[in-house]
C-alpha cells in the first residue's frame, strides 16, 4: 500500500513509473486502477486492500471447488467435502498467507483466470473474455493461456481475448499522457519491462529483479543460472535456459494433445499452464504461487475420489507441498530456508505438481471412470468393470 499508490500518484503527475516509481514493474492499468488510494490515508488502504484481497481469496476457492468437482464428475458429501477443503487449505495455505503478507493482487489474477476458465468449462464467451483479457493486463504471465484458447477454441474467442487484453491495456493511455509526450505508459512498460528479460536494452531506471543469485525468484529461468553458477557454465546460461522452458512447453502440449478426449478438460489444461505462467516467468515470487491453489485441487480432488490413483496424487502433493514450505523461515529456520530457495525447492515443487496433473491426464486416458449415484445422492468415480 506504499508501492501501488506511489506509482499511481506518478501516473497523475503524467511522470514515467521508471524513474518515479522504480519498484513498480507491474502493468500500467493496474496503477491506473489504484489511483483512488492515493487519496487515502495509510490506515484505511490497508483495511480496503485486505477486505479485497480477503475476499478475492474466499471467492478464488469457492470457485475453484466448484470447478474441479464439475471437472471430475464427482459431488462430495458433507464429511468428504470438509476434508476435501481442509486438505486443499493447507496445501496452499503458505502462498495464501505470503499474498496477504506482501500485499499482492495476485490472487486477483487468479480469480480472473478461474473466471475465465468458468467460461470455456460452460461455454460462456463473454465470461472467458473478461477474465483472460483483464488478468492478462494485470500480469502477463496469463498470455500464455492465449495460444491455448487458440488451440482449442479456434479464432473467435482468441481474438476477442486479444482485443480485451489490449483495450485494458491501453486504458491508461486515454486518460493519461507522460510528461515527454514523446511515448506511452504502456510502451515504456513494453519496453523497460516486458522485454527486458530477453533482450539487452535500457530498463528505464528500473531494477532487473530476474537477474542475478536473487533466492526469492523461484522460477525456472533463476533456478537455471543458479545451477549454472554452481557449475560455472554461465557461459550456456542462455541455451540452457531456452532448452529447459522448451522442454517444459512440449510436455505441456503433449498433455493437451490427450486430454482433450476427456470430458471437462479444461480445469485440467488451466491447472497445468498455471503450473507453467509461474515456471516460464522471468520473476516468480512466493506470493505467486498462490495461483497453485487450482492444481492442487484437482489433484486433491482425484486423490479423495479415485482409489487407484490415491496412492501416486497422495505422494506428489505431499512431496510439493514439503518443497513448497522449505522456503518458509518460521518452520525451517532462515539459514536453511535461504539454502532451499537457493536449491529452487518451490520451483521443483510446482513441476512436482505439473508432472502429477500430466500423470492424471494419462491415467484418465487409459482408464476412463463413470461417476455412479449412491442411495444418499452422492457421485462416486469408479473404474468401468471388466
Amino acid at each position: 500500500m506504499t508501492l501501488y499508490p506511489m506509482a499511481a500518484g506518478c501516473m497523475l503527475n503524467g511522470q514515467p513509473i521508471g524513474s518515479c516509481s522504480p519498484g513498480f514493474t507491474y502493468p500500467p492499468v493496474f496503477g491506473f486502477a489504484m489511483m483512488p488510494f492515493v487519496f487515502f490515508p495509510m490506515w484505511l488502504r490497508n483495511v480496503l486492500w485486505y477486505a479485497v484481497l480477503i475476499g478475492a481469496t474466499w471467492w478464488s476457492f469457492r470457485l475453484a471447488e466448484s470447478l474441479v468437482q464439475s471437472s471430475v464428475g464427482i459431488c462430495f458429501d458433507k464429511t468428504e467435502l470438509t476434508r476435501f477443503r481442509i486438505v486443499s487449505i493447507l496445501l496452499v495455505l503458505n502462498f495464501i498467507l505470503a499474498d496477504l503478507e506482501n500485499q499482492a493482487y495476485d490472487v486477483l489474477v487468479l480469480l480472473l483466470l478461474l473466471i475465465g476458465l468458468a467460461g470455456l468449462a460452460k461455454d460462456r464467451p463473454v465470461s472467458s473474455t473478461l477474465g483472460f483479457g483483464l488478468a492478462a493486463a494485470l500480469k502477463a504471465t496469463p498470455l500464455l493461456f492465449f495460444p491455448y484458447i487458440l488451440f482449442r477454441k479456434g479464432w473467435k474467442l482468441f481474438t476477442l481475448c486479444v482485443l480485451c487484453y489490449l483495450t485494458f491495456s491501453l486504458v491508461p493511455d486515454l486518460f493519461l499522457t507522460v510528461e515527454n509526450g514523446r511515448t506511452t505508459y504502456y510502451g515504456n512498460w513494453i519496453r523497460e519491462v516486458a522485454l527486458q528479460p530477453f533482450f539487452a536494452g535500457d530498463s528505464g531506471g528500473m531494477p532487473r529483479f530476474w537477474e542475478g543469485e536473487n533466492d526469492l525468484n523461484q522460477s525456472l529461468r533463476a533456478l537455471v543460472y543458479r545451477i549454472s553458477l554452481t557449475l560455472h557454465i554461465q557461459q550456456q546460461f542462455t541455451l540452457i535456459l531456452y532448452t529447459a522452458c522448451s522442454l517444459y512447453l512440449m510436455y505441456m502440449v503433449w498433455v493437451f494433445l490427450r486430454s482433450v478426449r476427456l470430458p471437462n478438460h479444461f480445469v485440467l489444461d488451466g491447472s497445468l499452464i498455471i503450473t507453467g505462467m509461474l515456471l516460464l516467468s522471468a520473476m516468480s515470487s512466493k506470493s505467486h504461487f498462490v495461483a497453485l491453489m487450482l492444481p492442487f485441487m484437482v489433484v486433491t480432488a482425484h486423490m479423495l475420489s479415485d482409489p487407484q490413483l490415491r496412492h501416486a496424487l497422495l505422494f506428489a502433493s505431499v512431496l510439493s507441498c514439503v518443497l513448497n514450505n522449505l522456503t518458509s523461515r518460521d518452520l525451517v529456520g532462515r539459514q536453511f530456508a535461504e539454502l532451499a530457495g537457493y536449491g529452487g525447492s518451490v520451483t521443483l515443487g510446482t513441476i512436482t505438481l505439473g508432472v502429477a496433473i500430466g500423470y492424471l491426464v494419462m491415467m484418465k486416458q487409459k482408464r476412463p471412470f463413470h461417476p455412479r449415484t449412491t442411495k444418499q445422492g452422492r457421485s462416486i468415480n469408479h473404474p468401468p468393470s471388466r
